[in-house]
């Protein structure tokens, strides 16, 4: 008996021992899953970081590139402000400082200063345009500014407007397709002069003030200021996406609103819209043309070729006595005084100036948008050009 007892003992313990053996076998693959698991979690760690580690070098390098065409930018931006001024200082020898006109250096050696400029970067980058435009050749919206009284719709349209205001009228109606009649054009430029104005009182008809655009479906508040960008005219009473796009190219928002339309440097377009005071149409293109091209050419000082005034500095048009008296403006609206443009709002020399830079660096370009002021201290001797706004759209 005693000896069975010992036989079951040791059948037992055996068994117990077979049944040891087993386990071990599955504390092993539950090891090799934790083992895969954990390499898997340090592979995706260590992708993740290569990729984080990747995307701050490329964003430090955006920005370094970034930083490199700013400072290109400020480089032909400093090259414009140079040929102004050297500009200016040669007019003012020649005699001629109180006018400016499209055959001067800051207009005529723009290629000039932009191969200097592509010259001195060799391959780093490449300039692919740099042009310098006379603001003040655009309509400016704020000199719509300043007045005073209301607009009284019983008077003639002579009386009823100032000559900025009526050449802003005609501006409009310049629009392709004939879309914008003559009652709708002044209904905008009602509109307009709400917005600017500093009063919630309704100018004429076609006016709007704040209580207008709060009824909208979404509403804001007019500016009740000057206008500090062209795009502002999207939110104005009667302005469609249309008219917009025609005018954007033709209209500025500087900062003055004495900075007023140099008749030597305007476009085409614009000579449309000076026109004898009672007419509430533009001009046709004819007679805009023919405006334009009444402005006296540039002289060849060594050779005098096309030299046809009595003075060698007579490049643009000296006074605006000078344009009104000249005689494509008698052939196009006769000699009678009454019928001859008003000369309020128009002047032939120039404060605002507008770059256009167009950068390649890499793979990054980049179009800027200058403006630049030009004044002149009281003794003639001080010049200085400054950027006051820049962008990437010419919205100014």
């Amino acid at each position: 008996m005693l000896f069975q007892r010992v036989t079951n003992r040791r059948e037992r313990s055996r068994r117990t021992y077979r049944g040891s053996v087993v386990k071990p076998s599955s504390q092993k693959g539950t090891v090799l899953v934790i083992s895969v698991l954990i390499v898997a979690v340090i592979t995706g760690l260590a992708i993740d970081f290569a990729a984080r580690f990747q995307l701050s070098l490329s964003r430090a390098e955006n920005r370094l590139t970034l930083v490199q065409v700013n400072q290109l930018v400020f480089a032909m931006e400093h090259a414009a402000i140079f040929g102004l001024k050297e500009d200016k200082k040669s007019d003012d020898e020649d005699g001629n400082n109180e006018f400016d006109h499209l055959n001067e250096d800051w207009k005529t050696r723009e290629l000039e200063f932009q191969g200097s400029l592509q010259a001195l970067l060799g391959d780093q980058a490449e300039i692919l345009s740099l042009s310098l435009e006379d603001a003040q050749g655009r309509f400016n919206l704020n000199q719509l500014a300043g007045r005073e009284e209301g607009i009284d719709s019983s008077q003639p349209f002579e009386q009823r407007y100032r000559a900025q205001e009526k050449r802003f009228i005609r501006l409009l109606q310049t629009v392709p397709g004939d879309i914008v009649a003559s009652d709708e054009a002044e209904a905008i430029t009602q509109a307009v002069l709400d917005w600017i104005d500093a009063d919630n009182n309704t100018t004429g008809i076609g006016g709007a003030e704040s209580d207008f655009y709060q009824s909208l479906e979404e509403p804001y508040s007019a500016a009740n200021q000057n206008f500090t960008s062209i795009s502002e005219l999207r939110q104005v009473k009667g302005v469609t996406e249309e008219i917009y796009e025609h005018i954007r190219a033709l209209v500025s928002a500087l900062p003055e609103a004495n900075a007023v339309l140099n008749i030597n440097t305007a476009l085409p377009e614009i000579m449309r819209t000076i026109n004898s005071p009672a007419e509430i149409t533009p001009t046709d293109e004819e007679v805009g043309a023919g405006l334009s091209r009444s402005r006296p050419i540039q002289v060849d000082r060594d050779s005098r070729i096309g030299f046809d005034r009595q003075s060698e500095n007579d490049e643009g048009f000296t006074s605006i006595e000078d344009f009104i008296q000249s005689a494509e403006v008698s052939e196009a609206f006769g000699q009678e005084e009454e019928l001859l443009p008003s000369s309020d709002g128009l002047t032939t020399g120039t404060s605002y100036f507008l770059l256009r830079s167009d950068i390649q660096l890499g793979s990054l370009r980049r179009q800027v948008y200058s403006l630049l002021q030009r004044t002149q201290g009281t003794d003639n001797n001080s010049i200085s050009v400054n950027v006051i706004r820049r962008g990437s759209e010419d919205v100014f």
